[in-house]
């Protein structure tokens, strides 16, 4: 990147050819990436989660139940990291 460059994340899923979800997010210029916050945040919410027993069963967990995406996904909203959700 060149000072004062910002990337872009598109990440666009498609239900049933009926309805879209898509996440845009713009890098800061000379602060965090794109990339960044859309990796590391939902760590770090996942992991505050975890301290707080909002999400407590044991091993390796992959967000495919509601017990587990709700809370993250509600979190990432209130953090400019909502998905825009569309039908077609």
């Amino acid at each position: 990147y060149e000072t004062g460059d910002r990337d872009l994340i598109v990440l666009r899923h498609k239900f049933v050819e009926i309805l879209t979800s898509t996440l845009e997010k713009y890098g800061s210029p000379g602060g965090h990436s794109a990339m960044a916050v859309a990796v590391g945040v939902p760590c770090g919410i996942a992991t505050q989660l975890v301290l707080d027993g909002v999400i407590n069963t044991p091993g390796v967990l992959a967000p495919h139940t509601k017990e587990i995406c709700e809370p993250i996904r509600a979190t990432l909203e209130s953090e400019g990291l909502g998905l825009i959700k569309r039908v077609l």
